[in-house]
Formats: structure tokens, sequence, C-alpha cells
């Protein structure tokens, strides 16, 4: 499985988490619950891998 790339807005470890209710995968900065100002995540995926790919992919400048 692909390692999860730091928060692009505060450079924080993410997280992958898992929702029951949905039975889906998100990614989302570790630190969103209190330092992190912007609040990221990813939307609900089926797969694992399919969130960490969203999450990791970054805009080419």
């Amino acid at each position: 499985m692909e390692e999860l790339k730091k928060c692009p807005f505060c450079g924080g470890e993410a997280e992958l988490q898992y929702c029951k209710r949905t039975d889906s995968w998100y990614v989302e900065c570790a630190l969103s619950k209190g330092t992190c100002v912007t609040i990221p995540c990813t939307y609900p995926f089926p797969t694992k891998e399919e969130a960490i790919k969203a999450w990791n992919r970054r805009v080419k400048e």
C-alpha cells in the first residue's frame, strides 16, 4: 500500500479513516482537529487505495 504524504497545508501527518456508516475510506490531516486551520480531507472512497491515491495527488506548478 502506498504511503500517505504529509498534509499539503500544514505539513502534519495524514490519517486513513474508515466510516462504518457509509462503508467507505477517506484521508484527513491528523492535525485538523485543532492545529491545521484548513481541515483538509478527501471525499469518501470504496477502497483504501483510492482514498490514499486521492490524498497523495498534488497539482504540479
